[in-house]
């Protein structure tokens, strides 16, 4: 098994590289890279994810601990991060793909690399979580995750355009 080694150049955003991978299938290449913040954000409002400031996307995508985007044509059109502590605690984020794109496997492709990488690099008693739209459970369930119950709710807030975060 290769070993991942961290890139340290802006460009790529201090994210874990396997050997900066390139894996082809069809007219698609799943790459090992941060999206760039318009990638990102353009990516985001086209899977129908909620739009993100071009600001807190810029320092966000800076502290991705692994991401992968699928280009069509030299197009990013899907994408999937890994964020976390490196350690104690990772989480699948961003995971998005181009309605155009949909139901050619991708959305697998990004997981089954996301996953790759946290199996490789979690050490015992890591905690690997996700927040899940509706309709898609079952997709992530078949690595592993499962739904919280009512005795242990999730919680979370998005910080409003109206709020000031630092005052």
């Amino acid at each position: 098994m290769a070993a991942y080694r961290k890139l340290s150049t802006s460009v790529e955003r201090s994210v874990m590289y396997h050997e900066s991978k390139r894996i082809r299938f069809d007219d698609y290449a799943v790459i090992e890279r941060v999206p760039t913040v318009a990638e990102y954000c353009k990516l985001r409002i086209g899977a129908g994810l909620t739009a993100k400031d071009p600001l807190a996307a810029e320092a966000g995508l800076a502290h991705t601990l692994y991401g992968v985007c699928i280009e069509h044509r030299g197009e990013a059109i899907g994408m999937g991060r890994v964020i976390g502590d490196g350690g104690v605690f990772f989480d699948i984020v961003d995971i998005a793909v181009l309605p155009n794109h949909r139901k050619k496997g991708l959305g697998k492709a990004i997981m089954d690399a996301l996953m790759s990488y946290v199996r490789y690099t979690a050490r015992p008693t890591a905690w690997i979580s996700l927040m899940a739209g509706p309709g898609v459970e079952e997709f992530y369930k078949r690595y592993g995750f499962i739904t919280r119950g009512a005795d242990r709710p999730g919680m979370s807030f998005m910080v409003g355009a109206d709020r000031v975060a630092a005052e």
